[in-house]
């Protein structure tokens, strides 16, 4: 199938996946108030994975027109979608909560609105909210938990507004797979979140299995490819979101500045490294690590503006929305600038997927193929034939 019929097919299914949410906000503007709630519930509890469905495939739909003129258009239908989305979603919950909770006194009545992207609490005398930032979903990925605690400590455990049923809903919304599988035992109640926050606590703060994946995962970085924006920001992304979850844990990340600045210099291709000691040589002072992130994110945003120009150059694709040629780019690709894997968008590179792993060995050469990376390094953006970053880690072939 080529990529325009791959297209074509991608914007069929999002099509469907926006009519059954139209079905539903229709429903509930219509009839929604004068339903019981049991059939709300079931409804609710059907339409609430929509959203995961359309991001699936409006990610292949993005990766596909990267660089095209209607690249907004697609990115504008991905904000109305989700719009519509939340406020139903949104509406539901809160009527659902409203016609379950008791007034909590004679003077206040309080509502949870509940969203997988921003919950809020309010009330007639005042109105509390969370932060207008997404509460970050958890599968049970070692590499996940310090950025997931850090982040649902800040915006749920800290805001004093939430009751513990409040705080066990916005978890349960959270974590996913294995994660919330850990879950199923513990009843929905006020009493149980702090045995199910202190559930997932014992089994994935194991503060030394943290120290060393963090830091591990720093030294295999993959290097980046020869005057690639896209791995360079792949680089950039992993090397601060490690270090960030090991100074969360307490380690002197500031005191190892020679250490860092060598291993993150290895990993760069070989214009980059010459750049680098240039700029050395210009300040005349000591390496330091914050003067070599500042000089690769300089870097960047020179080789992005001269990849663009070359595209510019290349030509410009046809203009009719879902008919014009896409750039042959890879989802891997893509997500790579976002720093998110491939296969199962986490936060992760595939190579270290746990998902892709469990694969068989045909399966993953299959899967390989499908994401169009390299059978390398598992990185999108380059060839087998092409690949620098050395021969493979296991055989050393």
């Amino acid at each position: 199938m080529s990529e325009a019929d791959n297209l074509r097919k991608l914007i069929e299914e999002r099509g469907h996946v926006k009519g059954a949410l139209t079905r539903f906000k229709k429903f509930w503007d219509e009839q929604g108030r004068i339903a019981t709630i049991e059939s709300l519930q079931e409804r609710l509890i059907r339409n609430v994975p929509l959203i995961d469905k359309f991001d699936a495939i409006q990610d292949r739909i993005e990766a596909l027109i990267v660089g095209t003129q209607d690249e907004d258009a697609h990115r504008q239908f991905r904000s109305v979608f989700e719009t519509i989305y939340f406020d139903v979603i949104g509406g539901v919950r809160g009527h659902i909560q409203r016609a379950q909770a008791p007034a909590l006194n004679i003077n206040t009545h309080r509502t949870l609105n509940l969203t997988s992207a921003c919950p809020t609490v309010s009330e007639t005398a005042s109105t509390v909210r969370l932060p207008a930032t997404p509460v970050p979903n958890f599968h049970g990925c070692i590499g996940e938990w310090v950025y997931f605690r850090d982040s649902f400590e800040s915006l749920v455990n800290r805001n004093e507004a939430l009751s513990g049923m409040d705080r066990f809903h916005y978890l349960k919304s959270a974590v996913k797979g294995e994660a919330a599988r850990a879950l199923k035992s513990l009843p929905m109640s006020e009493d149980n979140y702090d045995a199910a926050w202190k559930l997932l606590s014992d089994r994935y703060e194991d503060t030394n299995e943290l120290i060393d994946y963090h830091v591990g995962s720093v030294f295999d970085l993959s290097p980046m490819v020869k005057d690639s924006p896209v791995s360079l920001r792949q680089l950039l992304n992993d090397f601060s979101n490690h270090l960030r979850s090991l100074k969360s844990l307490k380690e002197p990340v500031d005191l190892w500045d020679t250490l860092l600045v060598r291993l993150l210099s290895t990993k760069l291709d070989a214009r980059t490294s010459e750049a680098w000691e240039k700029r050395v040589s210009e300040l005349g002072e000591r390496k330091k690590l914050s003067d070599l992130q500042s000089f690769l994110e300089q870097r960047y945003k020179f080789i992005a503006k001269a990849t663009r120009a070359n595209q510019a150059v290349s030509g410009s694709p046809n203009s009719k929305f879902g008919e014009q040629k896409p750039r042959t780019r890879s989802v891997a690709l893509v997500n790579a600038e976002t720093g998110k894997c491939p296969l199962c968008a986490v936060g992760h590179t595939l190579a270290q997927c746990r998902e892709f792993k469990a694969l068989a060995i045909n399966a993953r050469i299959k899967k390989v193929k499908e994401l169009r990376v390299c059978f390398n390094c598992l990185r999108g953006g380059h060839s087998f034939k092409t690949c620098t970053q050395g021969s493979c880690h296991q055989c050393q072939a």
